[in-house]
């Protein structure tokens, strides 16, 4: 295993060379390659973008001209950034709430570093990486004013992050290029950051091979460089339906090439001929003048069978959002008046994916927090490190508000259950122990007004 070279040799040249040449780290960076390119419908990655015109095996025949293959429609059903959109909107539509348990002033720490580092934005974009690649990763850094800052790295970064047996990362490797000054020749130069609990280890490549150049330490208490699975597999959301789109894209394209032929069938004339002078008269005119009652003019086309392409083609679609656990919120089960529980059963598959994507989300979350609230409290900017274990993440899914029906189900929760309990029925409200103060200050407030008692006539 890789964390044992590094745990027993050290952050050194032979460590390294280990990292950079495992198969992890290529099928990493080729993968995502590859399922980006799939997301964003790039020619050079979707197979059916690349197909070309149709030619027999073999010998092509001197007697047989083909017409079937002058048409080549390449028709792409971008069903995976369907997928991946789809779940961002769900989960992502709403910020993530971040809030502290209890009056601390690491709250406002907290707060103010997620809107300076654009921390909703930043968190929606790694969910939409993670979710076509699989895999994702975030780095913490200190800037130049001495203040941690937050990126999330490309997707075809050249990134291997080393986790222990507890999946808490120990070790991460970062390849990448910048341009150095070699001499008065300005040169780009394989650089590779190697990150530990305590410090970076930079090494550089500008003569074959790479030697330690610098060493400093990123002051946070653990390793800065950090992944965001997707699930446990480290699958894409599209990658197990692969095959189906690609089915569907060849069918599509392959029935949009058989309308298109029909403008190039044979015309078939029966119990007559036609000489060259009057082709071009019928090219002119449009007419045929037919002087025999065996005489007869049709065109030679195929038979096509729209009911089973299109029977062909809802299958397979069905099967896609049913295998990716995605829905197609177009359908028109979604716009009828279905009951809200046949729909949330429509949606389960959905459900279910987003629930576990969203514990590797707080597992990345609490792994980021742990090393700022240990930042901040050397700092005098929270209480202490283990602050991060009182910050409490709510994912609010993006869905329509059923406000009245809500409204229904917290009232009759009262008396049953407490307010705190009752409220969070209530979708719409982001914060709940401020919504219980609220209406305990009201209810206070109400309490100290004055009475007016009516004037009572002797």
């Amino acid at each position: 295993m890789l964390i044992d070279y590094f745990n027993l040799l050290g952050i050194n040249e032979k460590s390294l060379s280990q990292a950079l040449n495992s198969k992890q780290l290529r099928d990493n960076v080729s993968k995502s390659k590859r399922m980006m390119m799939r997301y964003k419908a790039d020619a050079q990655g979707v197979p059916i973008l690349q197909r070309s015109i149709f030619s027999a095996p073999g010998q092509q025949s001197t007697t047989i001209m083909r017409v079937d293959n002058l048409v080549n429609n390449c028709i792409n059903r971008n069903f995976e950034a369907d997928i991946v959109d789809t779940k961002i909107g769900y989960m992502f539509g709403y910020p993530i709430s971040y809030q502290i348990t209890g009056d601390s002033r690491a709250e406002d720490t907290l707060t103010s570093w997620n809107r300076e580092n654009n921390v909703a934005d930043k968190d929606s974009e790694i969910a939409k990486t993670a979710t076509i690649c699989g895999i994702a990763h975030r780095l913490l850094y200190i800037d130049e004013e001495g203040q941690p800052k937050v990126a999330n790295l490309p997707h075809d970064a050249q990134v291997l992050v080393i986790e222990d047996f507890q999946g808490v990362p120990r070790y991460a490797i970062h390849k990448y290029q910048r341009n150095e000054l070699v001499g008065n020749d300005l040169r780009q130069v394989d650089v590779v950051d190697v990150y530990d609990d305590v410090k970076v280890t930079t090494f550089t490549n500008a003569l074959g091979t790479f030697s330690a150049a610098s060493e400093r330490p990123h002051f946070f208490d653990g390793c800065p460089l950090y992944p965001l699975y997707n699930n446990e597999e480290r699958q894409g959301d599209f990658e197990k339906v692969l095959p189906a789109i690609d089915a569907y894209n060849r069918t599509l394209s392959d029935a949009s090439n058989e309308i298109e032929q029909y403008r190039l069938a044979y015309l078939v004339l029966r119990g007559m001929g036609m000489e060259e002078e009057d082709i071009e008269k019928v090219k002119k005119t449009g007419a045929f003048e037919l002087f025999d009652a065996d005489q007869d003019i049709k065109y030679l086309t195929k038979d096509v069978n729209n009911q089973m392409i299109e029977d062909h083609l809802n299958r397979l679609e069905e099967n896609i959002y049913k295998d990716a656990k995605s829905v197609d919120f177009s359908d028109d089960s979604f716009s009828t008046a279905a009951s809200g529980v046949s729909l949330m059963y429509k949606n389960q598959g959905l459900e279910n994916k987003c629930g576990t994507f969203e514990r590797k989300f707080v597992a990345m979350l609490n792994h980021q927090y742990k090393l700022l609230m240990s930042f901040w409290a050397f700092r005098g900017q929270a209480e202490s490190a283990d602050m991060y274990k009182e910050i409490n993440f709510m994912f609010r899914r993006n869905v329509p508000i059923d406000i009245k029906t809500e409204a229904e189900a917290a009232l009759s929760l009262l008396g049953i259950t407490s307010h705190q309990t009752a409220l969070s029925r209530l979708s719409f409200i982001d914060d709940i122990d401020r919504e219980v103060e609220m209406l305990s200050e009201e209810k206070e407030s109400m309490l100290a007004m004055p009475m007016e008692l009516p004037e009572v006539e002797e």
